[in-house]
């Protein structure tokens, strides 16, 4: 039987937004020639730590790229470390927009009654982010990992959101790319799962086995909504898995 929806959470990055990577990439190369190291090098150093960094452990961005330079013996001043961090956010801040019909139809489902909570793996750059791209009021409840210490695909920050909403995880779908096994991690909770597929998409993030439903784009998820109220009045309707 398909379940009765009362929640919907949705992933940020790569499902709501997607950010041109050209600034960033710009920015890193900047970085590692002032430490003197090649862009590959540069990557391979700041990733080791993403999550730590993603679950707001390493401080400021700042204090960030200060541990970097440590890691490769390089001497940083502060000021330059603030340039770093200038650079960096500032290329996420203004490669950061939202998929096409992104706003609309968050704002439709607030309509139809739904309860809407946000959950995303990112680090402080992120809030600026959200007030530029304007799809921070949509949202009853909001999961920073960098702000509430916890990462998907973990459960906790899942239940928080839910705890928040004042729903259970089978009342609720979650809606993602798939990055970092996050999709397993709800179905496994009892979620119903979407994956969404489109344009602009990240690979850096891993992926998920298992998905209910996939989408191409988030337009379509209003008809997804449709098709599951249909299949709830019938009480016949199945699962259909296209992961």
């Amino acid at each position: 039987m398909v379940k009765n929806i009362k929640a919907i959470l949705f992933d940020l990055y790569d499902t709501l937004l997607y950010v041109e990577t050209e600034g960033l990439h710009d920015a890193r190369r900047r970085v590692a020639e002032r430490l003197g190291i090649s862009h590959e090098v540069f990557l391979k150093t700041w990733r080791k730590d993403r999550l730590e960094r993603m679950r707001g452990t390493k401080g400021a961005l700042s204090e960030q790229f200060g541990a970097l330079a440590a890691d490769l013996g390089v001497s940083v001043s502060p000021e330059e470390l603030r340039s770093f961090a200038d650079w960096y956010g500032g290329a996420l801040y203004d490669g950061a927009h939202p998929y096409p019909h992104t706003r609309e139809v968050l704002a439709e489902m607030r309509v139809r009654g739904y309860k809407l909570g946000l959950v995303s793996n990112c680090t402080s750059p992120t809030e600026k982010v959200l007030e530029k791209t304007g799809v921070l009021p949509c949202f009853d409840t909001v999961a920073l990992s960098h702000i509430c210490g916890l990462l998907k695909p973990e459960p906790p920050i899942f239940l928080k959101v839910c705890d928040e909403l004042g729903v259970t995880p089978e009342e609720c779908l979650f809606v993602a790319d798939g990055g970092f096994g996050e999709l397993d991690g709800a179905h496994a909770m009892g979620m119903l799962t979407v994956r969404i597929t489109q344009e602009k998409q990240s690979s850096d993030f891993g992926s998920s086995l298992y998905a209910d439903y996939q989408i191409h784009g988030i337009h379509e998820l209003l008809g997804l909504l449709d098709e599951l109220r249909e299949r709830e009045r019938d009480d016949g309707g199945t699962k259909f898995d296209d992961g």
